[in-house]
């Protein structure tokens, strides 16, 4: 949402504090997957360049606030992309909810809706997620005594889409 200007750069810079803080946390597990071992990079690779921000984001005026957007929005999708470009975010949001899914961090159906609050922007869909998923959470939504196969379809659909991204 950051990238399309529907957020502000406070509550990113919010999560990011809580990240790092949480980093450090012994009780935190691990898992040691190439998802996990890209989000620590790009935590890493953000520090420089949002840390101080992040720090005291309460006090920031809106054009620090606007000054850390940058960063978040370009080194976020290189980090786990590792690329950037102007229609790189639907990707982005799509490949970390189905690598969510995967490692069991979210509910399938809060994947797909992740991936569907950008479909809002007609982001390019190259691997024709969007129409399938939002039939799936229609009837997610529509139809409760099926929800436990829907949600087997959408976990199928995302994996199929993290194997087709490499």
């Amino acid at each position: 949402m950051l990238a399309y200007y529907d957020c502000d750069a406070y509550t990113p810079l919010m999560t990011y504090r809580e990240v790092v803080t949480a980093m450090d946390d012994p009780s935190q597990s691990k898992s040691a997957s190439a998802f996990e071992s890209r989000a620590l990079r790009c935590v890493k690779l953000l520090h420089p360049h949002v840390f101080s921000a992040a720090a005291r984001v309460e006090e920031l005026t809106l054009d620090e606030a606007l000054d850390a957007r940058e960063p978040l929005v370009r080194i976020v999708p290189e980090a786990l992309l590792g690329e950037f470009h102007a229609r790189i975010h639907f990707d982005m949001v799509a490949w970390v909810a189905a690598n969510a899914l995967a490692e069991d961090i979210i509910r399938p159906y809060r994947a797909a809706r992740r991936v569907l609050t950008l479909s809002v922007y007609k982001p390019d869909d190259p691997f024709g997620i969007i129409e399938p998923l939002t039939v799936l959470v229609e009837r997610y939504e529509d139809v409760l005594d099926e929800r436990n196969r829907i949600g087997v379809e959408i976990t199928e659909l995302l994996r199929d889409y993290l194997i087709a991204v490499g």
